[in-house]
């Protein structure tokens, strides 16, 4: 198993350092940078273990009306993730995770035109980068794509679905046994989140049985 935090967080319980990893966030919708990319952990977890992810905004932040709008509104933040990403040194790995959650500005209750920002996200890493991959939870994703939507294009999920309680930092899971979305079992699991409760067992906790290019 390998190990890792994601985010703000900086917290490595469980694995050594050939098994632990890092996913950062290099930015959302159009606009690099922000808070969520934790430079400590990138240097505990050293380079090859390092991903980063990027957040999807809907299609209310463009007042995206059409499914081409849409579509092309995915696109443009593919294009800016993928412009973040090689700008970054410390990223070596292709796969870049879009982030669908509503915390994200612009998503809406049309499922069609939520569903079709995503797919021009997804199809145009996978068009420019042959990688790619999406974080959401199964409670999120239903929200936001609908619970038939397949996660396919994407070639990695990355689940967060937070069934292990505190302590955290003294459960270090042997195999991933949360819930995926989309119809795809996870290949990434974040088994707890940062609840502020706490240091530094309050961290976003991940684990992998296989990581992504």
């Amino acid at each position: 198993m390998y190990y890792g935090c994601d985010s703000n967080s900086d917290s490595f319980p469980c694995g050594d350092s050939t098994s632990i990893f890092y996913i950062g966030r290099m930015g959302g919708g159009i606009t690099a940078g922000g808070t969520g990319w934790n430079q400590d952990a990138v240097n505990r977890a050293s380079g090859p273990f390092t991903w980063g992810y990027w957040d999807i905004e809907g299609p209310g932040v463009v007042n995206a009306t059409t499914t081409s709008q849409a579509y092309a509104w995915g696109q443009q933040q593919a294009k800016a993730a993928e412009s973040a990403w090689r700008a970054n040194t410390y990223i070596p790995n292709w796969t870049i995770f879009g982030d669908v959650e509503s915390g994200n500005p612009g998503w809406g209750t049309n499922y069609t035109l939520n569903q079709n920002v995503y797919l021009g996200f997804i199809e145009q890493l996978n068009a420019d980068l042959s990688y790619s991959g999406v974080y959401s939870s199964p409670g999120e994703w239903s929200k936001i794509m609908g619970s038939s939507f397949s996660a396919s294009p994407a070639k990695t999920v990355w689940s967060a679905d937070w069934t292990i309680s505190s302590p955290q930092c003294s459960t270090c899971p042997t195999s991933i046994t949360g819930s995926g979305f989309g119809g795809f079992a996870p290949s990434i699991w974040q088994y707890t989140g940062n609840t502020g409760s706490g240091s530094p067992c309050s961290a976003d906790l991940d684990c992998a049985e296989n990581l992504p290019g």
